[in-house]
């Protein structure tokens, strides 16, 4: 029952640095926007969507290389789609917008183009435009399942929650291995006080990819949430198996055996985490967890 667990605590959660999959020269790009709870690059503070990965080729092609392709093939769409994609990739945004309208207006019917358009604009924050631009992309494609995912975001940037998790569900119908969805899902549960629902979802997302230590991460914080802290620290330690390098699973750990009263493991997992933000010179948290060492030692 959603009365036995606790709405999340925002200090705890951490959204995810999202990553941008691009994959050129076939025509069509598939583009994966994911915004998980718990943050797939720990160690970063930037949580924006900033990193273009190119499916095909190595991403080392520069904005001059597709220049010079689209100087070869003035009247291809993807060219001038590659070409927005390399702007994008520099951050320079109204650049991008520029050729994505152009290859638009080249093909109408050029799904990528509006996938893109749909990233752009929400770089730029302009999500009414982005939602306009993914949701002509359903209409071209509608069994494609990442418009519904990024529609999804956006409304969750937006804390609609209660908008986001019907589109997010509509992505898993479309693709039930869609694990950045299974987790996207689960963050509007806990955004909404309902971690109880993420419970299903994130062992669905475990199934999809056994090894994926945030999927794991996610589900003990929804049993965190539950105040179900036994099998929370058990997800955690699994998740921490799966990425030693993660201080803040150990952080979390140490928070979960406080919740328990074992104030040694605390105690362990605590002084584990500010070695390890020690090393990466995250002085607020080496902070923190020395309060709480301190506050555990007159315990």
């Amino acid at each position: 029952m959603s009365t036995t667990c606790q709405s999340p605590n925002n200090t705890h959660l951490k959204n995810n640095k999202c990553n941008l999959l691009l994959k050129l020269g076939g025509g069509f790009l598939s583009l994966i926007l994911c915004g998980t709870a718990y943050s797939l690059d720990p160690q970063s503070d930037n949580n924006d969507l900033d990193i273009f990965s190119r499916g095909i080729d190595s991403g080392s092609l520069k904005i001059i290389d597709y220049q010079k392709e689209l100087e070869a093939s003035p009247n291809s769409p993807e060219a001038f789609n590659n070409l927005a994609i390399a702007y994008a990739q520099q951050k320079e945004y109204y650049s991008a917008l520029i050729y994505l309208r152009k290859a638009i207006s080249l093909d109408q019917t050029f799904t990528s183009a509006y996938l893109n358009l749909g990233l752009v604009y929400s770089k730029l924050k302009q999500y009414k435009i982005a939602i306009e631009n993914y949701k002509k992309a359903i209409v071209l494609l509608p069994e494609h399942e990442q418009p519904y995912n990024n529609i999804a975001l956006i409304y969750q940037a937006l804390n609609q929650d209660d908008k986001a998790i019907p589109y997010f569900k509509k992505a898993l119908a479309l693709n039930p291995q869609y694990l950045y969805a299974y987790n996207n899902l689960a963050l509007s549960y806990f955004n909404s006080s309902q971690p109880e629902k993420a419970i299903a979802y994130l062992k669905k997302a475990i199934k999809v990819d056994p090894k994926s230590s945030f999927s794991y991460q996610n589900l003990a914080y929804a049993y965190y949430l539950c105040k179900k802290y036994s099998q929370a620290a058990r997800h955690y330690q699994t998740a921490l198996k799966l990425d030693s390098s993660d201080p803040t699973t150990l952080f979390k750990l140490g928070q979960t055996f406080l919740m328990m009263n074992n104030k040694e493991q605390a105690r362990n997992y605590f002084a584990a985490a500010q070695a390890k933000f020690l090393t990466s010179n995250n002085d607020q948290m080496v902070k923190k967890i020395q309060s709480i060492l301190n506050r555990l030692e007159k315990m």
